[in-house]
């Protein structure tokens, strides 16, 4: 995670959380699709797909998403909780320049 969010910066870096009963094994990064992917993330409709098909072939499930905050913290956002699925687990990684600085989880 925190080498997509180095390189991602200074937009959005995000992608999907992989495993099985709730304990996150693995991790497919996506791309941001955004409007703004400085101050917002949309995953690429195809990278969810990949992912579902990933974790499907190695009999994982999907557990949820991971995106960065840069230059922010790793509080849910207004947007990131409208489009939050529930059930799924949420990381966010919260940047200092492009170095990641902090990391929350939230389940919802």
């Amino acid at each position: 995670m925190h080498a997509a969010v180095r390189a991602s910066y200074p937009e959005e870096a995000c992608g999907f959380l992989l495993g099985t009963d709730g304990h996150v094994t693995g991790l497919r990064v996506a791309r941001n699709v955004a409007d703004d992917p400085c101050r917002g993330y949309v995953a690429a409709p195809e990278d969810l797909l990949a992912a579902f098909a990933e974790a499907r072939g190695r009999g994982l499930e999907l557990l949820g998403v991971f995106h960065s905050h840069p230059d922010g913290d790793g509080e849910l956002s207004a947007s990131d909780r409208a489009q939050a699925q529930p059930g799924w687990i949420y990381v966010v990684i919260a940047t200092r320049g492009p170095k990641p600085s902090g990391m929350t989880v939230h389940a919802l």
